[in-house]
């Protein structure tokens, strides 16, 4: 794949993105790190509508934190770049870590999980009274008439 989209590096490094551990490459700036996380790597979505990639849209706005240092920074995903052990607590709002195959965040998936279930197990009581309603017809239809 052309990476033409990426600085030159000559390795990747270890970063933290809301407690998922990545390589990325070296000498990149976060937007760019996404960017291929997106792209090479399909752990992630970005909307790339919202994002000016020149400071001026204050939409790449990250929080991350330094090895070693217990205070969060704040600053724009489109000029900070990445360096070993980077710890990102807050991606801009137009990027979702991809938690499945299917490409869904966390989020999605939950909420399709919970209404395939609420589905299944309605299906599985409309069986049940399915089945009632069949028993009792056949009840009705074997028992002699009522005096």
């Amino acid at each position: 794949m052309e990476r033409d989209y990426l600085e030159p590096f000559e390795r990747l490094i270890p970063v933290k993105i809301l407690g998922r551990a990545f390589e990325v490459p070296a000498n990149n700036t976060i937007l760019r790190v996404l960017q291929y996380l997106e792209l090479e790597r399909k752990v992630l979505t970005m909307d790339y509508r919202d994002l000016c990639w020149n400071q001026e849209c204050d939409k790449c706005r990250i929080r991350y934190r330094k090895p070693g240092e217990t205070e969060d920074k704040e600053g724009y995903g489109c000029t900070i770049k990445a360096f070993p052990g980077m710890e990102i607590q807050r991606l801009p709002p137009s990027v979702r870590i991809v938690t499945n195959q299917t490409g869904q965040s966390a989020t999605e998936y939950a909420l399709v999980t919970a209404l395939t279930m609420t589905i299944v197990l309605g299906l599985a009581k409309l069986a049940q009274l399915g089945a009632l309603a069949v028993y009792l017809w056949s009840a009705a239809h074997l028992l002699p008439p009522y005096p």
